[in-house]
């Protein structure tokens, strides 16, 4: 197992080992809670500016990908009784990969048709 988060102080990067984690429980409502104070607070700044915030895009790409990113983890912990995860050996190369090459397949239109 990755001992790393040991050596360097960093609890929050330890491999997560049980499906109820505090972690995951932030992924899941607190950070939904943290973006919603953050985007109050800088809206009623004197100074505010559109770029004090995220883009309605990003902001849901972090919203999915933080629940997508918690229920796998439960997921590979609870029903494939994976002993640990390491999420910063998670990635998405594949799917990008392949979600490239079926673009070229259709001749790397902007928008497919799927």
């Amino acid at each position: 197992m990755n001992r790393d988060h040991w050596r360097k102080r960093k609890e929050h990067s330890a491999p997560y080992t049980d499906p109820n984690d505090a972690r995951l429980k932030w992924l899941t409502s607190d950070f939904f809670e943290y973006i919603t104070a953050w985007r109050q607070r800088a809206g009623s700044r004197p100074d505010f500016s559109g770029a004090m915030l995220f883009t309605k895009s990003t902001e849901e790409g972090l919203f999915s990908t933080s629940i997508a990113m918690a229920s796998l983890i439960k997921d590979c912990l609870n029903v494939h009784k994976a002993p640990y995860i390491i999420t910063r050996r998670c990635n998405q190369d594949c799917l990008e990969s392949y979600f490239g090459h079926q673009r070229c397949i259709e001749g790397g239109a902007i928008i497919p048709r799927w």
